[in-house]
C-alpha cells in the first residue's frame, strides 16, 4: 500500500473521530444564509456534507484517473508483449536466414575444398608418374652406362694383361724347349752337311 494512501485513509479516519466526538454542537440548528434566501439547518452538516460530497468526487475522480491509468498501462503492457512477439519473430527469422546462407557457405566451401583435393590429388599422381618414368629411365640408363663400363673394364683388363704378358720374361720350359729345338736343327743342318758331303766324295 502506498504511503499517499495511508495517509488519506489516517486523514479520513480522524475526520471521523472529529465529527463522532463534535456530532451535537455539528447538528445545533441555527439560520443559514444562501445569498438568495435564509434557512434553518444545522451548518455543521451542510459543511461536512459539502466537504463528504467533495471527497466522494475526488476519490471517484482519482479512481477513475487509476482505471485509466491502468488501462493505458494494460494496453501499453499488450502492445509491448505484441511488439516483443514481433521482434522475437524477426529475431528468429533473422537468425534463422543468417543459418541458412551459413549452411550454404559451409556447404560452397565443402564442394571447393573436395574439388581442390581432388585437382592436387590428380596433379600428385600425374608428378608421381612423372617422377616414376623419370626413375624407370634414370635407373635404364644407369643400367646402361654400368654395362658400357663393364664392357669398357673387360676389354682394358684384357689389354693390360696382354701387355704384362708380353712384357714378363718367358718361363725356363719354354727356353729349354727353344734351346733343344736349336740342337735338333743345328745336328739336323750338321747331319745334312755330311750328307751332302758324302754324296759329292761318292
Amino acid at each position: 500500500m502506498k504511503i499517499r494512501n495511508i495517509f488519506l485513509l489516517l486523514v479520513l479516519i480522524l475526520m471521523g473521530v472529529f465529527l463522532v466526538i463534535n456530532w451535537g454542537a455539528l447538528s445545533t440548528e441555527m439560520t443559514v444564509n444562501l445569498i438568495y434566501t435564509e434557512i434553518q439547518a444545522p451548518l455543521g452538516i451542510i459543511v461536512v456534507g459539502g466537504l463528504g460530497a467533495l471527497v466522494m468526487v475526488l476519490l471517484i475522480y482519482m479512481l477513475w484517473q487509476q482505471a485509466s491509468v491502468s488501462m493505458e498501462l494494460r494496453a501499453a503492457y499488450k502492445e509491448s508483449r505484441s511488439a516483443r512477439a514481433a521482434a522475437d519473430d524477426a529475431e528468429k527469422s533473422r537468425f534463422a536466414e543468417s543459418n541458412r546462407i551459413l549452411l550454404e557457405r559451409i556447404e560452397k566451401l565443402e564442394a571447393l575444398m573436395t574439388a581442390r583435393s581432388d585437382e592436387t590429388l590428380s596433379a600428385v599422381r600425374q608428378e608421381s608418374a612423372r617422377v616414376e618414368e623419370r626413375f624407370k629411365a634414370f635407373s635404364e640408363a644407369q643400367k646402361k652406362l654400368q654395362e658400357e663400363n663393364a664392357v669398357l673394364v673387360n676389354k682394358q683388363l684384357g689389354d693390360l694383361e696382354k701387355r704384362v704378358l708380353a712384357g714378363l720374361p718367358a718361363p725356363v720350359a719354354t727356353v729349354v724347349a727353344s734351346a733343344e729345338v736349336a740342337e735338333e736343327k743345328a745336328d739336323a743342318e750338321e747331319t745334312g752337311k755330311k750328307k751332302n758331303m758324302f754324296s759329292q766324295l761318292f
